[in-house]
């Protein structure tokens, strides 16, 4: 694999002068028709309260919204993954992703039960909390080989493995000279500066070919970048995208109805055009009510011709 990473870090060193991804300055919202076969499905983090209370009833709900896919996170305390894949489908649901534990030791047994329980093949490392690692170099190559120790054992057993982002793996890290120097011997050559430092970017060439990307737009755009640029950049290796929105670029503040807030999601769905198989609606917190925004969300990303449900 090492030619074929040294291939791609040439090629990506050697790209045109503008930046992969770029600061979002506010460009104009793309109002063209989007051709788009991504399918729509709801987070159900976005309603883990209302689970917590009665998740029979909420998934009930969710399903009266028009939602039929659904991403699964964290369940109430004590409910299996046998119980809350049966609740699923007796809410008419199905599950297009799984949110897990990165499936290496104890946790590998947890990625099959999920598998079994929710029927799906898309295993997704939700990323949180952040990893210090992402901060050098070397902590990038060592997270590299243990994605690639977990997408060995998933693709073993019939799954995909991928990875989900937040703010962080968007933020240019340090770099010093040691690290450049490690680098420079594993792959021949000098950290390509259309990289521009950034972990993600830097992680991609290290991964496995098989390991894809849920780019989370929201957490993108906090960062400082362009959405869409980064989902045209990762193309068909991000499947996944996150669809959330805010009026402030807050990594705690209040999140909006998907088309509400800041982001452009029409250039995102352009951007990923061909290449995008799911939007995930999520929201992790809201000052209106939790399943208006989703029903909301859904309304917008449907009527608008950027997904299907």
């Amino acid at each position: 694999m090492q030619q074929s990473r040294r291939t791609f870090l040439k090629a990506l060193g050697a790209a045109s002068a503008v930046p992969l991804l770029h600061r979002h300055a506010g460009a104009a919202r793309q109002s063209a028709p989007v051709s788009s076969q991504a399918r729509i499905a709801l987070q159900l983090y976005t309603v883990r309260e209302a689970m917590e209370k009665d998740a029979a009833a909420t998934l009930r709900r969710v399903a009266e919204m028009g939602y039929t896919w659904v991403e699964t996170g964290f369940f109430p305390e004590g409910m299996t993954l046998a119980q809350a894949g049966q609740l699923i489908g007796d809410a008419g649901l199905r599950v297009c992703a799984a949110h897990v534990e990165i499936p290496v030791g104890e946790h590998r047994d947890a990625l099959l039960q999920a598998a079994d329980a929710f029927g799906c093949t898309n295993m997704v490392w939700h990323g949180w909390p952040e990893d210090s690692a992402y901060q050098s170099l070397d902590g990038i190559r060592r997270l590299a080989d243990t994605y690639n120790d977990a997408h060995a054992f998933a693709s073993a057993n019939g799954l995909r493995f991928g990875l989900h982002n937040h703010w962080w793996e968007f933020e240019p890290i340090p770099e010093s000279d040691e690290g450049r120097t490690q680098w420079q011997q594993q792959f021949g050559e000098d950290v390509p500066e259309a990289m521009g430092g950034l972990p993600l970017l830097l992680l991609r060439p290290l991964l496995e070919p098989g390991i894809f990307f849920e780019i989370d737009t929201f957490w993108a755009l906090v960062a400082g970048q362009d959405p869409a640029a980064v989902v045209r950049e990762f193309g068909a290796r991000a499947p996944l995208l996150h669809i959330k929105d805010g009026a402030t670029l807050s990594t705690d503040g209040p999140m909006v109805a998907a088309g509400q807030g800041l982001q452009d999601f029409p250039a995102v769905a352009a951007a990923g055009s061909g290449s995008t198989e799911w939007m995930i609606v999520e929201l992790d917190r809201c000052e209106c009510d939790m399943f208006a925004a989703a029903e909301q969300s859904f309304t917008y990303l449907t009527e608008s011709g950027l997904a299907s449900s």
